[in-house]
């Protein structure tokens, strides 16, 4: 067959679920069936088609598969063979694509940046790996999946993959998701609390964000000391019956720095979080060096992010007055970023007018 050079997937769903006991493609999960979630990720990550293979109870999978323009790959002899005879249907039919990802239909919450990131390496074999363990999906180049397709040693695919000729990358990625599936009812409870929070890491997430995209220690200590800031001013707000979220106040705080020294770096952090599918944290970040009109008013949780980087310098808390004092040294000769510096400092004078009228400061 002849290939071109579209990306496509491989998705395995024939499985008959006994570890977990419950029909594992169509778990719900965020809204989603498991199986969808998964199909929905790889399109938005720019996989141009894909198959999915089916066995047990494929009948119920086809409505889904029409509505997601996914194409089905039926294995019949599902209840005798392992996933790697399934593994080899779906390389078969995706054979005329240059180059196929690869995974499970239970690992469904990767980020669609994952793929990207993976798409634009030019290896013949990219695992992504995150908290250093590799995970799904896998990409494999034309030649890797004719390899594969031959392959008649131990081990299955893992086994196939170990000996693959060519080049292979491991891709550190921040994406536990890719880590992440429903093999037990417990893996499945793991699942679902992770799919809650994912789009406002917690803490190690963030920190994760951090190090991947390689923001320097003492950036990450400055954004460290702003959100224990935010976190003690948002405990506060709601302690005077506020209803903040303390996860987002810390997700924004934590990585309100996270591209700085690149260009305009408040809104170079928006479109990195963005691209990461955490669209409530890229709001804070791309607010942290001007509040949108009217938000000084609001001690919402980007009120609380911009304030607390602005009384925080390097790791130590300090006065607005101290901080603002060295605007006129190092602007003197810039009268638009001195007018900025300005307008920063009146807007988180206004901040902590509001947070004084609550006795919280």
């Amino acid at each position: 067959m002849e290939q071109t050079h579209r990306l496509g997937a491989v998705v395995s769903a024939a499985g008959r679920s006994s570890r977990m006991g419950d029909f594992k493609p169509l778990l719900p999960v965020g809204g989603l069936p498991l199986l969808e979630t998964a199909i929905r990720a790889l399109q938005a990550g720019g996989a141009e088609q894909i198959w999915v293979v089916t066995g047990h109870r494929a009948a119920e999978l086809r409505p889904l598969l029409e509505r997601t323009g996914a194409r089905e790959v039926y294995n019949p002899a599902y209840a005798d063979a392992d996933m790697f005879a399934s593994v080899r249907l779906g390389l078969r039919a995706a054979a005329g694509c240059g180059r196929i990802l690869f995974l499970p239909g239970d690992v469904a919450l990767f980020r669609p940046h994952t793929v990207r990131a993976m798409a634009a390496r030019q290896a013949d074999l990219v695992l992504p790996r995150c908290r250093g363990e590799t995970g799904h999906p896998v990409l494999l180049g034309a030649a890797c999946a004719g390899y594969v397709l031959d392959y008649g040693g131990p081990g299955g695919l893992r086994g196939a993959l170990a000996h693959v000729p060519g080049r292979r990358e491991i891709l550190d990625v921040p994406d536990p998701g890719i880590l992440l599936d429903a093999d037990t009812p417990g893996d499945y409870r793991a699942l679902l609390d992770y799919a809650a929070g994912r789009a406002v890491p917690d803490r190690a997430g963030c920190l994760e964000i951090l190090a991947w995209y390689g923001t320097p220690a003492g950036v990450i200590a400055h954004c460290e000391a702003v959100a224990d800031t935010a976190l003690a001013l948002c405990a506060a707000v709601n302690r005077a019956g506020g209803r903040l979220d303390p996860r987002l106040v810390q997700a924004g705080a934590l990585l309100h720095d996270v591209a700085k020294g690149a260009p305009c770096h408040d809104r170079a952090g928006e479109a990195l979080l963005r691209e990461l599918d955490c669209p409530a944290v890229a709001a804070l970040v791309g607010a942290h060096m001007a509040l949108p009109p009217g938000g000084e008013d609001l001690l919402d949780e980007r009120a609380l992010v911009y304030y607390a980087d602005k009384v925080t310098q390097g790791t130590r808390r300090v006065t607005l007055e101290e901080r603002f004092a060295r605007s006129g040294r190092r602007f003197g000769d810039d009268p638009a970023a001195l007018a900025a510096a300005g307008e920063r400092r009146r807007s988180a004078l206004r901040v902590e007018r509001n947070l004084r009228a609550l006795g919280l400061v």
